[in-house]
């Protein structure tokens, strides 16, 4: 998707300048805050973008207007509200795609997680800005560029293969590992005796322990596994994947074995880390050439759109509430920077605002400003006992 913001314009040229901490202060930005929201996340994004302050009179208009119908329509806040989620989600795996650690097989894993995320989130912006009757730029910019990704990107093939190649990858729940100990009755060495389609459950592994253990010879004779065909609940309508299938005899699975020295090691863990990427080869060359075919598709993007949904969806809520209450409030006429005017009627300190909306008693008292040519000065006085702040 092309760089898009909901706050400004594209290619706009606006300056902007931070607020100072004293500035911060008297304007009452960490209040507000968390007068929006309890979520740590969305306080710090709603106060990058409020203490990030422009007065290029497109940018603020430009706003205004995405702002008005964020307020218009409640359907808008409850629809983007739930693909915050998803949002959500698709942040959390671009953390996980710069983990250097993380396997090859994994990164492929939840690449398609990401491409499956964007193409929900697609949809649902699509659907949503359809069927409201938007008016900002901003919105009506941003619904038509999801219809044209939408419409050339082949999104239902693209939704076919992702539940393909995510089913493949997910059949598999279960391994069964066969290990082997020294005299001290340490782990010596692993291997891996079949993959399963089916989890193990505590009650049924501790069901056949009890039995093994009840028997008169308590151990098992060599090494032929055979016997515990029932302990392995595989489905063999998967046989073709290499699921179900158990070795029927350990010293059969030589190259998916692995030593280690009694350091401390764990080698069950070494084990699953060494074996599961190489056993999973077909898996991994299938997402590989699905993902080729959709090498451009990226939810990055919207990643980047989060805290500018969040910051619009929680001052709605917030001047509903403030509505609510019975305190006036209007959309802002934006003039031209270059006339120097500002003209404001019932005007008020919002942190009094915010406290009337959650149940204070408040007797407020509005205001009328005219700033203009004749009148660049206003003196407030008054005795120190609040009354000024009303």
């Amino acid at each position: 998707m092309v760089q898009f913001s909901l706050l400004h314009p594209q290619n706009s040229k606006a300056e902007y300048m931070e607020l100072t901490k004293e500035a911060q202060n008297d304007l009452s930005i960490e209040y507000i805050c968390e007068a929006l929201s309890e979520d740590e996340y969305e306080r710090n994004s709603i106060r990058q973008i409020l203490t990030s302050i422009t007065c290029d009179e497109e940018v603020i208009a430009y706003r205004c207007d995405v702002f008005d119908d964020f307020l218009r329509f409640p359907k808008l806040r409850e629809d983007l509200t739930s693909m915050l989620e998803k949002l959500a989600d698709l942040r959390e795996i671009e953390r996980f795609q710069k983990d250097a650690e993380a396997s090859s097989l994994w990164q492929l894993v939840n690449r398609l997680r990401e491409m499956d995320g964007y193409v929900d989130c697609i949809t649902q912006i699509k659907t949503t800005l359809e069927n409201i009757d938007i008016h900002s730029r901003g919105l009506c910019e941003l619904r038509d560029n999801v219809q044209k990704i939408y419409n050339e990107s082949g999104f239902e093939t693209l939704k076919s293969d992702i539940v393909d190649t995510l089913a493949k990858a997910q059949r598999l729940k279960s391994i069964t590992l066969g290990v082997n100990l020294d005299a001290l009755l340490r782990p010596k060495t692993v291997g891996v005796v079949s993959l399963n389609d089916k989890e193990f459950t505590d009650s049924g592994i501790l069901k056949r322990f009890m039995k093994f253990a009840n028997n008169n010879s308590e151990l098992n004779h060599g090494n032929d596994v055979s016997g515990f065909l029932s302990f392995h609940p595989a489905n063999p309508s998967t046989s073709g994947f290499g699921l179900g299938k158990v070795v029927t005899g350990a010293q059969q699975d030589v190259n998916q074995v692995y030593n280690s020295s009694l350091t401390g090691a764990d080698p069950l863990s070494d084990a699953l880390k060494k074996v599961v990427s190489d056993i999973l080869r077909r898996t991994v060359n299938d997402i590989k050439a699905m993902l080729n075919k959709y090498v451009n598709i990226n939810g990055y993007s919207f990643v980047m759109l989060m805290p500018e949904i969040v910051f619009y969806i929680r001052f709605a809520e917030l001047v509903e509430k403030i509505k609510a209450s019975g305190v006036p409030i209007c959309k802002a006429n934006v003039l031209p920077t270059s006339e120097r005017k500002y003209f404001a009627k019932n005007i008020y300190n919002l942190k009094l605002g915010i406290k009337k909306a959650s149940g204070e008693n408040l007797d407020i008292v509005t205001n009328d400003f005219d700033f203009d040519d004749n009148r660049r000065i206003y003196i407030l006085t008054g005795p120190n006992r609040a009354e000024k702040q009303r």
